[in-house]
C-alpha cells in the first residue's frame, strides 16, 4: 500500500504503472518529456494421444474468449485513473470415451496468464511536489501431460514489459527518492527470466542507479529503500525498465510464476543550501617577483561557482595597476604571478551554487621585498651578509626578509642568478 501526498492510498496489484501530471511553471519540479510503454504476450500448446477405439480428440487452442496479448503506450502526462489489462491464452486436448463403454476420459492442458493495472496520480503545492510512479507485473505459466487416457504434453508462457522515462527541470530542492523494487520467482517445476533497472541520471552524471537480476527459484531480490539528494537547478532523467517472464513445459509440468515491482515515489521540497567548503585557503607568503597561490576546496549540490577576493573586492584575472598578474579568480585555485608587495593583503572565496553562497576563511598574502642584499637588515650590503647569502642558496627558502634580501633579480627565488649581483652589492 502507498499513500500519495493526499490522503488518498495507492493499492499496488499484480500489475500497476502509477504516473504524475507535469507541475506548474516555477514549482519546485517540472516535467519536460514523458514516455512510456507497457505490454504482454501469452502462449499456450497441447498435444495428446486418443488412441483407443470409440474415443473421439476435442482440442482448442483459441483465444476465444481470451485475449493472447495486450500493448498501450503514451507520451503525455495526465491524470487517467485505472485501467486494468488481461492476457489469457489457454491450449486444452480432451478425449472422451464413448457413453457405457469401459474407458474413462481425460485430457492435457497448458496456459499463459498475464494481467496489468495502469494508474496515473500526482500531488503539488507550494512547498512539496510530489510524483508516484512505477510498476509491477505478474506472469503466470502452466503445464500438464501424462494422462492415463490421454498421453500427452502441454505447456505455456507468458511475458510482461513495461518501460518508462521521464525527464525534467528541477529548482533548488531536496528529493527524496523511495522506491518499491522486488523480482519474485513463485516456482513450481518452470522457468523465471527477466531484470529491473531504475536509474536517475542529473547535469553532474549519475545520482542512482540499480538493476535486480533473477533470484534463486522460489527466492527474492529486493532493492527497496530511499535516497535523499540535495540538487540545484538542471535537467534530470528518470528511466524505469523491467521485464519478466514465465515458462512451464512437460515434464515436469505443473507451473511458473513471476512478479516484479518497480515503483519509485519521489517528492520535492525546497532547500536553500550553500556548496560546503571542504578546505579552507590557507595563509602565503612569497618573495617580490615571485608566485602565490591560493585554493579552497568545496562540495555539495552544482554547478559551483568561485569568486576570490582581496580585502572584500573582487578579483579578475589579468594584468594589475601594480605589475602582478592575476589567473583563477573564478576557479578553486588563484594564482597571483610577479606578485609585489601591492598584493598584500586578506584573500577569501565565495563559493556558490544556483541556491546560495557560502564565503571562506580569510588567508593573508605577504609580500616581502627582493633585491636589497641586506640579508640582516643593518642598512648596509658588506662582509656581515656573505654567510646569510650563502644560507639561502642552501636552503632554497621559505620566503622570509632575510631570505628575500638575497633574491636579487626579484623573480621569486634564491638561486646562482642572484650572486653576481650579490657581489656588485658587494663591491659598492
Amino acid at each position: 500500500m502507498i499513500a500519495s501526498a493526499s490522503t488518498r492510498l495507492l493499492s499496488i496489484g499484480p500489475f500497476a504503472v502509477v504516473l504524475v501530471a507535469a507541475s506548474a511553471a516555477g514549482d519546485l519540479a517540472t516535467v519536460q518529456s514523458f514516455s512510456w510503454t507497457v505490454q504482454a504476450d501469452t502462449d499456450a500448446h497441447s498435444d495428446a494421444n486418443c488412441a483407443p477405439p470409440n474415443c473421439g480428440p476435442s482440442t482448442y487452442c483459441s483465444p476465444a474468449p481470451w485475449t493472447p496479448s495486450f500493448s498501450d503506450s503514451g507520451s503525455t502526462l495526465a491524470n487517467i485513473g485505472t485501467t486494468s489489462y488481461n492476457a489469457l491464452l489457454n491450449c486444452s486436448t480432451a478425449c472422451i470415451y464413448a457413453p457405457g463403454l469401459p474407458c474413462c476420459q481425460g485430457g492435457v492442458s497448458g496456459g499463459g496468464f498475464a494481467n496489468a493495472d495502469v494508474t496515473i496520480l500526482s500531488s503539488t503545492s507550494p512547498t512539496q511536489t510530489r510524483w508516484i510512479f512505477g510498476a509491477a507485473a505478474t506472469s503466470n505459466a502452466s503445464a500438464g501431460g501424462g494422462d492415463p487416457c490421454a498421453p500427452g504434453a502441454a505447456d505455456g508462457s507468458a511475458d510482461v514489459q513495461h518501460s518508462w522515462q521521464l525527464t525534467f527541470e528541477a529548482n533548488c530542492t531536496r528529493l527524496l527518492l523511495s522506491r518499491t523494487h522486488i523480482l519474485n520467482f513463485s516456482q513450481g517445476a518452470g522457468t523465471m527470466n527477466g531484470t529491473s533497472s531504475i536509474s536517475l541520471v542529473g547535469p553532474d552524471g549519475t545520482l542512482f542507479s540499480q538493476m535486480l537480476t533473477p533470484p534463486s527459484p522460489g527466492g527474492q531480490n529486493n532493492g527497496s529503500g530511499s535516497d535523499e539528494f540535495v540538487i540545484g537547478p538542471g535537467r534530470y532523467m528518470l528511466t524505469i525498465d523491467s521485464q519478466i517472464s514465465s515458462a512451464a513445459i512437460f515434464p515436469p509440468g505443473e507451473s511458473a510464476s513471476g512478479q516484479v515491482y518497480s515503483i519509485c515515489d519521489l517528492t520535492f521540497t525546497p532547500h536553500n543550501d550553500p556548496p560546503s567548503i571542504t578546505a579552507q585557503p590557507t595563509p602565503m607568503s612569497a618573495c617580490e617577483g615571485g608566485t602565490a597561490v591560493f585554493n579552497v576546496s568545496a562540495g555539495g549540490p552544482g554547478p559551483i561557482s568561485y569568486q576570490w577576493r582581496r580585502n572584500g573586492m573582487d578579483l579578475i584575472d589579468g594584468p594589475t595597476a601594480s605589475g602582478s598578474i592575476i589567473d583563477g579568480a573564478n576557479t578553486a585555485s588563484l594564482s597571483l604571478v610577479n606578485a609585489g608587495p601591492a598584493d598584500n593583503g586578506s584573500y577569501d572565496c565565495i563559493v556558490a551554487n544556483a541556491c546560495a553562497g557560502t564565503t571562506s576563511d580569510e588567508a593573508t598574502l605577504t609580500v616581502f621585498p627582493g633585491g636589497s642584499g641586506d640579508g640582516n637588515a643593518d642598512g648596509t650590503v658588506d662582509g656581515d651578509d656573505i654567510q646569510g647569502m650563502i644560507n639561502a642558496l642552501a636552503s632554497g627558502g621559505p620566503p622570509s626578509v632575510p631570505y628575500c634580501a638575497y633574491d636579487m633579480d626579484t623573480d621569486g627565488i634564491v638561486d646562482m642568478h642572484d650572486v653576481p649581483l650579490f657581489v656588485l652589492a658587494l663591491l659598492q
